[in-house]
């Protein structure tokens, strides 16, 4: 096979997600003799990268990639801004993900013959326009992606568009409307017997059920996704569903959420996940009880989101700890973490 054919087969099996199929291609091509710098070659790298979870690799890639050589084309240049939103997205740097979206999308002509592309971009752009809270605009975008996926017969990506939706939905309050999209989801995850997809949405159903403040059918769907992840294996999945678990527990003065947080805790510490230390560090505070403990965990742990600028949490724990203090009597600071809440919601609004 010619190289350039290997490598646009290389490049569909990226983009359609085969990720055995992607891996298998890379060795060859890694046997071939090839320009290593040619731009087609370098960007197919970054989104093998990208497909595989090595960010690092891919941003390396695309920091020293030069967009103004002669060789760069409309549609290479539509993959770059792609691929740069979402290593952005994987860093969390939310903002600058979407310009770089809105960049890419200036390309997406040249790419109007190949509609599994412009769904997976208009996907990952619904999924940065939610973590940074502009939810119409994240709705528009999945919508376009589950409409082009359910009319090429990629069901199985119009299960995660379908997903999104239900996440979404759930974020605003519509809580029918989310159901909906879950319970869709999960008929295409069954469909394939996709046991990932399962216990994503049996993890989303906990969520929405905590939304709607019935802990009892939450701890119900966390406890069935937490069964699929366990025999998946998938330790970053579990360490955030052992921690929803546990807060359904507290919900309803369950001592059984204790064990579950010490295990999440412990997993944290081995995985080295900085993040859920501190959420199971100050869960953990709130099942012991101990003003002082509660006072110093909370404010380590609402410090280090505000240094990653994660501000969901920083308005999240600022209004529970504000709220606590207040019960304990203490204005001062109690207004302190209510302002705190108040700048976050400020920063998400922006």
């Amino acid at each position: 096979m010619k190289y350039k054919d290997l490598l646009r087969q290389w490049e569909d099996a990226i983009w359609n997600r085969k990720i055995n199929e992607a891996k298998d291609l890379a060795e060859v091509i890694s046997n071939h003799s090839i320009d290593k710098q040619s731009p087609h070659y370098l960007i197919t790298l970054a989104s093998y990268y990208l497909l595989i979870k090595d960010v690092k690799k891919a941003n390396d890639i695309l920091n020293t990639f030069n967009v103004f050589t002669n060789d760069i084309d409309g549609k290479l240049l539509f993959m770059y801004y792609h691929l740069l939103g979402v290593t952005q997205y994987y860093k969390k740097i939310y903002q600058e993900s979407i310009e770089n979206f809105l960049e890419a999308e200036r390309f997406l002509v040249h790419i109007r013959n190949e509609p599994l592309k412009i769904a997976e971009f208009h996907y990952k752009f619904a999924s940065s326009y939610y973590e940074a809270m502009q939810i119409s605009n994240s709705i528009k975008q999945a919508n376009i992606a589950l409409r082009i996926y359910k009319d090429n017969f990629e069901f199985e990506r119009a299960a995660d568009c379908e997903n999104l939706l239900g996440i979404i939905n759930k974020e605003i309050g519509q809580y029918k409307e989310a159901k909906k999209h879950y319970i869709n989801s999960l008929k295409y995850a069954e469909a394939f017997d996709d046991k990932v997809k399962k216990a994503m949405i049996y993890h989303n159903l906990g969520s929405l059920y905590a939304k709607k403040n019935d802990s009892s059918e939450a701890i119900r769907y966390y406890r069935i996704a937490l069964d699929l992840i366990n025999e998946l294996e998938i330790q970053e999945w579990k360490l955030k569903t052992l921690y929803l678990l546990s807060k359904e527990y507290l919900n309803i003065g369950n001592e059984a959420g204790k064990a579950r947080v010490k295990e999440g805790l412990k997993l944290s510490l081995e995985l080295g996940n900085e993040e859920y230390q501190h959420h199971f560090k100050m869960l953990l505070t709130r099942y012991d009880g101990n003003i002082e403990d509660i006072d110093r965990v909370f404010e380590e742990g609402i410090s280090y989101f505000i240094s990653k600028k994660m501000w969901r949490y920083v308005k999240e724990y600022g209004i529970l700890h504000g709220t606590f203090m207040k019960s304990k009597c203490n204005y001062e600071k109690a207004s302190h973490y209510f302002y705190l809440a108040f700048q976050a919601d400020q920063q998400i609004n922006r």
